[in-house]
């Protein structure tokens, strides 16, 4: 078992021994539903926003039953709470965007990932600036710190979203295209192909099962190339971006010191980031196979929003 970021405490390896038994529990064949949970305690994270380059101070507070994910600037006054949901979708270009009443939020889909594979069904996310700290640019920090600080079992089952027939999107301005699928459980397929640009010599495809979540794509970092950094600058992108928080190639070879943390992370970034923009669908877990080609966070929104276009395209199941 790969696990980044230094070793584990005996505390934590039960932890997520109780979080790996409950989500085989939700997504094996017969799925139990996954109950409600927040946090057990308060969480206060700084670090630099990966797009504006500010200093962020973040704190995650536990929330009451159904109350869901919101996230709220305190750094703006009279600034409302943003359900994290994809109606509240305001921006997708290099990251996912909340927006409401003049108030932003980027880069939120790591910290949706973390909160979607470890179970976090109720939380208020405070911010004093424009985006989410990017950390090492996984959700693996986010993950870390969660299961550290615990969480609180709700006694109140999560709803579930099922799919109950085909839905596809595709892109016009690219290759990308997306679809969810009727399954009996939660599964994400990616296919990306950077070869042009010296990874791999064709296509990379990664299937998720979300129960190895933690081991398969929570450690992927986001990633860019080097010759396309004086382009995002000049356009106010990737300001906080560095070696710390990102994998940046340059033909075909990392320039980050300790190398990749899988030899596909590219796709499989692009499986986490999937994560958690599906995750926008609302307080549900999913019961689908999510399959795309070149997908990003664009064409994940355009998805979420055909999706619940027709209530013929899914069902919402309570225990």
């Amino acid at each position: 078992r790969r696990v980044h970021g230094g070793s584990m405490t005996h505390v934590h390896k039960c932890r997520l021994l109780l979080q790996r038994t409950q989500f085989q529990r939700f997504f094996g064949t017969s799925p139990a539903f996954r109950s409600q949970k927040t946090l057990s305690g308060r969480i206060d994270i700084v670090g630099v926003g990966l797009h504006s380059g500010q200093d962020v101070n973040l704190t995650l507070n536990p929330a009451s039953v159904d109350a869901g994910i919101t996230f709220k600037r305190i750094d703006i006054q009279n600034a409302p709470a943003i359900p994290a949901t994809f109606s509240n979708v305001c921006g997708t270009k290099y990251c996912t965007v909340l927006g409401r009443k003049g108030s932003q939020i980027e880069t939120i889909e790591h910290l949706l990932a973390a909160f979607y594979a470890i179970g976090v069904s109720n939380c208020e996310v405070l911010l004093n600036g424009p985006d989410v700290p990017c950390l090492d640019g996984s959700a693996k920090p986010f993950y870390d710190k969660i299961l550290e600080t615990g969480l609180t079992d709700q006694k109140i089952a999560r709803k579930r979203l099922i799919v109950k027939r085909p839905v596809t999107v595709k892109s016009t301005k690219n290759k990308a295209q997306a679809s969810l699928v009727p399954s009996e459980s939660f599964r994400l397929s990616v296919e990306v192909d950077f070869s042009s640009r010296n990874l791999g010599s064709g296509p990379s495809r990664f299937t998720l099962d979300p129960s190895r979540a933690l081991e398969d794509v929570i450690p992927a970092r986001t990633f860019g190339f080097a010759e396309d950094v004086a382009m995002l600058h000049q356009t106010g992108l990737a300001r906080g971006g560095s070696l710390d928080n990102s994998v940046v190639f340059r033909n075909g070879k990392p320039l980050n010191p300790e190398g990749l943390r899988y030899p596909d992370e590219w796709v499989r970034h692009k499986v986490l980031d999937a994560l958690g923009d599906l995750s926008l669908a609302g307080p549900f877990d999913l019961c689908a196979h999510y399959e795309a080609i070149w997908p990003g966070h664009e064409i994940n929104n355009k998805l979420l929003h055909e999706l619940f276009l027709n209530q013929d395209n899914y069902e919402i199941v309570s225990e």
